[in-house]
């Protein structure tokens, strides 16, 4: 069984460094993925570029900022372009910049914006370009559906000048209605006048998409194409994006970009039909939590069609909008005039080019995304359409026998008239029962066969590298969702039999793994309670072999570890008692049985972590002493083999840890150093990077021990050897992610040690390590979840060496980052906490006001409510020492903020939070809420 079913993680609990109470379980909630812009140094441009006069700011961007400026020598208004950081911008970003200035340079189209001049000034690279006075095409829509004949004029004219760019040999890459602004046509409006001031494109979102369905005029607005930053020359030429890299935003990026491949014409085709899309529904073709999930959607799955999010869009536009948005690039538009030739035969009521795609050729395709899928499900419906169709034979064989047991009465009634057709009838009678018990058995046989092939396949998927991680949740959802009915799909005509009970068990415990990785862990603990049920009446049909127990109880193991993470900690412990249980037995029968042994020491080493888990000392030493005595007992036994000396080493550590509790530190000391010389025993005796990692994990929990007892040199020593063993393991298998997120969580657990004892800059050079590294994994791996972990801890940890060395701003700006990151939804909360109290230590109190302001908006657990009460007051603080206010202004602002952390604590006695006495000392009792004392009274009901 895999490791992963047999894992028990410890109880997430808040930081040492948590100043916050513990959070309550919020559902996490699912947004779109934004853009992503790498972040660079913002600069304000502090040097004259000759023959310009800088006006204003007009925005940022990821590679330049943009000015309104004069053109001295024409006297005309122009965008001016300027890198980000000037003499101090990478080379990679200059030459990126370089073909920006190149491309666009090379194309003189209306709906494409006009480069003026290109120069360097000072470090200061710049691009004058036609100044486009209304807004980009994303910001103008609002997020809102566009009337669709409008939008296919405005996307007709885009691929218009698209297709003037291929013509000159230029991709563009990153086609978005960000990148698309639309500039004020003068007279476009016969009602505006002829004005000059006639300004469409600064228009309100939306106000467009009111055009009368039929107009035939012109354009209210000329869109026109921008930021050729990714650009890419068809023939010659640099490209900055190496192959295999993957370039552009990730909502608008063709599957062939995403797979870093070389990008044709075809990606600007894939590019208009996002831009399509959008504006017909109001949203991309593909959303998702993160940018990983957009990456993954891309790749494996159809887009939607229009008409799904907005009914009234016309077929047409569906199915142009379809084929430009085709996986396979040979399959989309041959170029970008064919996408506006298609468009301007929907204006004109024409019939299109473009066919939708049939029902076969959507089936076929997503054969050939889905192969692994597919094969399964071809092979688990062949199991129940065979499974019912046998049980059809056999109803019918069944009727043919009550058919020929009443012939044969009826002949032996009436024997005096006809005694040998009674013998021939008993003989066919005798025919008939053969043909049904031939057929039940053949029924049986297939569906041994089908459940058999269920589970090798699941044997064969599990193995996958990536089948646990997050972008094959889909996949092992399907899997459930069609082998969950197998069970039930017909037996053996005893429904108890042993074949049948061993068939429910192991599907019903392969899904039970399959509901543990996706996370559903009262899915998980149901299924596999299924399975110890069907092991159970296996065990008593059959209660001399010891197998169907041993089975019985690695499912209750199991079912203990999903209902422990979902918070069900009765439930959990019993189930681990029931499984030490019925293992003590099995053992005393055969107790020359080393897996059996193994399998009753794991069983109370579970049951000894619950009782740890849950606070329950002297239990827990009990069950702990009784773990270890088994796993003495299994090496006395069964000898001191590799996988006998581990769960040894368990038991030691289980001990040691049952024994800090009853503060039995000397004991302690002795059980952990035992664990240690046992895993250094394995580690000598095996080959392999994972008993290194087990050695190092075990000098690790000594280490925190030490440290936690004082002894700070010998916990020194023990850290570096344990992040020594962990660096060795990870160097011989560097591909392996599992070893690198072990020696980042070791890195991490080095740093808070240094952290501890004040060696802040060697701790933040362990927590950078370790959050590199953690990124790496997550790079290769997206949806490896420990990674993300690892990630996490180790940016928080780093966030607070920045507060502790007075860099409180940075600490500010690395707790925004977890609190947009972290894929927990309490700890974003206490992630969003700490970004105020940075703000507090930098004596900013506006910036902490303005945040705590922002969080008041949302639904928020009771101890939330609790802490934003407590930042007001810490702002009241300063406001009163604030002497840059004048005292006037100071009674004001702290009367304010005072009433708005009444407002906050208020919420908490609402949501019963102070009905715990403790609670309620704790803030009568905290110098911090001195401001609300008089007007809130924690004890009052």
């Amino acid at each position: 069984m895999s490791e992963h079913t047999q894992r028990c993680p410890p109880p997430d609990g808040p930081s040492s460094d948590t100043a916050f109470l513990p959070p309550a379980p919020d559902p996490p909630s699912l947004t779109r993925a934004s853009e992503y812009v790498p972040e660079r140094p913002v600069v304000t441009l502090s040097v004259e570029l000759p023959g310009f006069e800088i006006l204003s700011e007009l925005g940022r961007g990821g590679m330049g900022v943009v000015y309104k400026a004069r053109q001295r020598s024409l006297n005309r208004l122009v965008a001016l372009k300027v890198i980000l950081g000037g003499p101090l911008a990478s080379i990679e970003d200059k030459a990126r910049f370089r073909i920006e200035a190149e491309a666009a340079a090379r194309l003189h189209h209306p709906n494409i914006v006009q480069v003026f001049d290109v120069g360097e000034c000072a470090g200061f690279s710049y691009i004058a370009l036609e100044l486009v006075e209304g807004d980009n095409l994303r910001k103008w829509q609002g997020g809102q559906p566009v009337e669709p004949q409008l939008a296919a004029r405005l996307v007709s004219a885009v691929a218009r000048g698209v297709q003037h760019a291929h013509e000159q040999g230029i991709v563009h890459r990153d086609l978005k209605p960000a990148n698309i602004l639309l500039a004020p046509v003068p007279d476009a409006n016969p009602d505006s006048g002829g004005g000059s001031e006639s300004r469409a494109g600064a228009l309100p979102s939306g106000s467009l998409s009111r055009a009368p369905s039929g107009a035939r005029g012109p354009l209210p607005v000329a869109p026109k194409v921008t930021d050729f930053g990714l650009a890419k020359p068809l023939e010659g030429g640099t490209d900055l994006t190496l192959t295999g890299v993957a370039c552009g935003t990730p909502n608008y990026m063709a599957p062939e970009q995403v797979r870093g491949k070389a990008s044709g014409l075809a990606v600007d085709v894939y590019g208009l039909g996002a831009v399509l899309f959008e504006l017909l529904a109001g949203r991309p073709p593909f959303v998702g939590a993160d940018a990983a999930e957009v990456l993954i959607r891309i790749l494996r799955t159809q887009p939607a069609g229009v008409r799904k999010f907005v009914r009234g869009v016309p077929r047409d536009l569906e199915v142009i909008v379809a084929k430009c948005l085709e996986k396979d690039p040979a399959r989309r538009y041959p170029s970008a005039r064919d996408v506006a030739d298609d468009l301007e035969r929907y204006l004109a009521g024409k019939p299109i080019a473009a066919r939708p795609v049939g029902p076969a050729e959507r089936a076929w395709r997503w054969v050939k995304r889905n192969p692994v899928v597919a094969g399964f499900l071809v092979v688990s419906t062949f199991g129940c359409a065979l499974t019912g169709a046998l049980a059809l034979a056999l109803a019918r064989s069944g009727s043919d026998q009550r058919g020929a047991r009443a012939a044969a009465e009826s002949a032996r009634a009436d024997a005096e008239v006809a005694r040998e057709l009674a013998k021939a009838e008993a003989a066919h009678a005798v025919a008939q029962r053969a043909e049904a018990d031939s057929a039940r058995a053949r029924s049986e046989a297939h569906l041994r066969i089908a459940r058999e092939v269920i589970r090798a396949s699941f044997g064969e998927l599990s193995g996958h590298p990536r089948f646990e991680d997050e972008d094959f949740r889909h996949a092992r959802q399907t899997l459930i969702a069609q082998v969950r009915p197998v069970p039930r799909c017909g037996g053996p005509a005893t429904p108890n039999a042993p074949e049948w009970l061993d068939d429910i068990t192991g599907v019903s415990h392969w899904l039970g793994f399959l509901e543990y990785l996706n996370g559903n862990q009262a899915g998980a603990a149901a299924e596999y309670r299924t399975a110890a049920a069907a092991a159970g009446r296996w065990a008593q049909l059959e209660p001399q072999r010891p197998e169907p127990r041993a089975r019985q109880v690695d499912a209750l193991v199991n079912a203990g570890n999903a209902l422990f993470n979902s918070g069900q900690f009765d439930a959990s412990e019993a189930c681990y008692r029931d499984a030490a249980t019925i293992m003590d037995a099995v053992v005393a029968e055969r107790p020359e049985s080393a897996s059996f042994r193994q399998q009753a020491v794991h069983a109370r080493g579970q049951l000894a972590h619950v009782l740890r888990a849950t606070n329950r000392p002297e239990r827990a030493e009990e069950s702990a002493r009784q773990e270890l005595d088994r796993a003495t007992d299994l090496v006395r036994v069964c000898g001191d083999a590799v996988d006998n000396l581990r769960p040894l080493a368990a038991a030691n550590a289980s001990l040691a840890g049952a024994l800090e509790l009853r503060q039995k530190w000397d004991e302690a000391d002795r059980h952990f150093v035992e664990a240690i010389a046992t895993r250094d025993r394995v580690r000598k005796a095996a080959v392999g990077p994972r008993y290194a990692v087990d050695y190092a994990s075990a000098v690790l929990a000594h280490a925190n021990f030490l440290n936690a007892r004082g002894h700070h040199d010998r916990a020194a020593d023990a850290f570096l050897e344990a992040v020594a063993a962990l660096e060795k393991a990870q160097a011989s298998v560097p591909d392996v992610n599992l070893h690198c997120v072990d020696l980042a969580f070791g890195w991490a657990q080095h740093g808070e040690f240094l952290r501890g004892r004040s060696q802040f800059a060697e701790a933040e050079r362990r927590f950078t390590q370790a959050l590199e590294l953690a990124n790496t994994v997550t790079r290769r791996a997206p949806g490896y979840r420990l990674a993300r972990e690892a990630a996490v801890t180790a940016g928080a940890s780093r966030a607070h060496v920045y507060n502790a060395t007075g860099r409180h701003r940075e600490a500010a700006a690395e707790w925004q980052r977890l609190a947009a990151e972290d894929p927990d939804p309490n700890r974003r909360t206490q992630h969003e906490l700490f970004v105020l109290q940075s703000h507090l230590f930098a004596a900013d109190w506006k910036a902490a006001a303005t945040g705590a302001d922002a969080l008041m908006k949302a639904d928020q657990p009771a101890w939330m409510w609790v802490d934003l009460g407590r930042v007001w007051c810490l702002a009241a603080r300063q406001i009163e020492a604030d002497v840059c206010l004048m005292p006037a202004d100071r009674t004001r602002e702290s009367e304010a903020v005072v009433a708005k952390a009444v407002v906050c604590l208020e919420r908490a006695r609402k949501l019963k939070h102070f009905e715990a006495v403790d609670r309620a000392q704790w803030v009568t009792g905290n110098d911090d809420f001195a401001p609300v004392r008089g007007k809130f009274d924690p004890a009052k009901k």
